[in-house]
């Protein structure tokens, strides 16, 4: 009896073939990264990993062009957010948010926190940014406060998406100087739609790397003098910075704690839409009984 309990709890554990993570992110890790991770840690200071470390920086000046020295910033994309505001805009800076769901507003707390001044427009999170709503609120901005219009194109926590080349309208139907920053970090999108809704001599920065080489149209570009460049933003002293500024102001992640055994009820929050922020489990929840 004991050796059939046994065997039962064994293939109740068990999967049922291979797991495959399926949300929009972090995503499954190649299989060939996978492989390169299963050896042995070499030696951090000895002569193969030097003579890999300068092939690697070398090389790397090619992948992006460039024959100057490349610092490479890993982030999420709040480093995105953070990177398209600290740049274009300066704090005091007023700026137009439709809030279309949870990235919407962790947005939004991230330009309050560099000092910008924030314009909400709220939405039911079950569509995306209005713009009728847009041109209505920078057409009685009369005075051109409004410096940015600050839009999440793919919201994955409410799985809405936002009509960018109409709220792109709107905004010019305005008459409105106002800069138009899109998060398109989660959206599988043709980059060329993109650069059509750029003025005369506009241009589309990339803060990253795409993982397939862009199709881009040339005469997209030509006939409005339009351009694509890279950034490489930051590094490790602008990082610790953001670190300690971090925890001199208290500044921590918007999760709500569960212990593991509460899991279940967390479900069926969920599913009655009773969640402010995402669920992170307490693992030391996993020791008690």
């Amino acid at each position: 009896m004991r050796l059939c309990r046994f065997l039962e709890q064994e293939t109740s554990d068990m999967s049922s073939g291979r797991h495959f993570l399926q949300i929009p992110g972090p995503t499954n890790v190649p299989d060939r990264i996978l492989r390169a991770i299963d050896r042995p840690t070499i030696d951090h200071r000895g002569p193969e990993f030097a003579a890999m470390s300068l092939e690697i920086l070398t090389g790397i000046r090619e992948l992006f062009q460039t024959r100057f020295p490349v610092v490479i910033y890993p982030a999420s994309g709040t480093g995105a957010w953070e990177a398209a505001l600290v740049n274009t805009l300066s704090a005091g800076d007023e700026i137009l948010v439709p809030e279309t769901g949870q990235f919407a507003v962790l947005w939004r707390k991230l330009a309050e926190r560099i000092g910008l001044k924030i314009r909400v427009l709220e939405t039911d999170w079950r569509h995306g940014a209005d713009p009728e709503a847009i041109e209505a609120t920078l057409a009685e901005d009369k005075g051109h406060a409004i410096k940015a219009v600050c839009v999440v194109h793919n919201e994955t926590s409410t799985g809405v998406t936002s009509r960018i080349g109409a709220i792109r309208r709107a905004i010019d139907n305005a008459g409105h100087p106002a800069l138009f920053i899109v998060d398109t970090i989660s959206a599988d999108h043709d980059i060329n739609a993109y650069i059509n809704m750029l003025g005369q001599g506009g241009n589309i920065t990339l803060a990253g790397a795409p993982e397939t080489p862009l199709a881009v149209s040339a005469f997209a570009l030509l006939f409005g003098r339009k351009s694509i460049s890279g950034s490489l933003i930051g590094g490790i002293a602008e990082t610790q910075e953001m670190l300690d500024f971090c925890g001199e102001h208290g500044i921590t992640a918007d999760v709500e704690i569960i212990p593991i055994q509460e899991i279940n009820e967390a479900y069926e929050r969920m599913l009655r839409s009773d969640v402010k922020y995402r669920f992170s489990i307490d693992m030391a929840s996993l020791e008690t009984d």
